[in-house]
């Protein structure tokens, strides 16, 4: 449902006034946005995440490989037991 605005409702908008902003004000959200944009890691710490993520990646491309090596096997079986590979009722 859409609502219709009256001219009452619109009447409102001409009391709206123009607001001054104080000069300081673009200078400190200025400063702020630098401040929380200012994060500086050690180089100790740089290499550590660097370092920790490669091994994640290793360990996750390992268990991927191993899985897709352990279901070529099933696969196997399934096609030696003349059973379909998939839930697919219709080809």
């Amino acid at each position: 449902m859409k609502k219709e605005f009256l001219p009452e409702d619109l009447e409102m908008l001409t009391h709206i006034s123009k607001v001054e902003a104080p000069p300081f004000l673009f200078t400190r959200i200025k400063e702020k946005a630098l401040q929380n944009h200012a994060l500086n890691y050690s180089p100790k710490i740089s290499h550590t995440l660097g370092w920790s993520l490669a091994i994640v990646l290793i360990i996750n491309m390992a268990v991927i490989f191993k899985n897709s090596q352990l279901n070529s096997g099933k696969k196997d079986l399934l096609v030696n037991l003349n059973l379909e590979a998939n839930n697919n009722l219709y080809p």
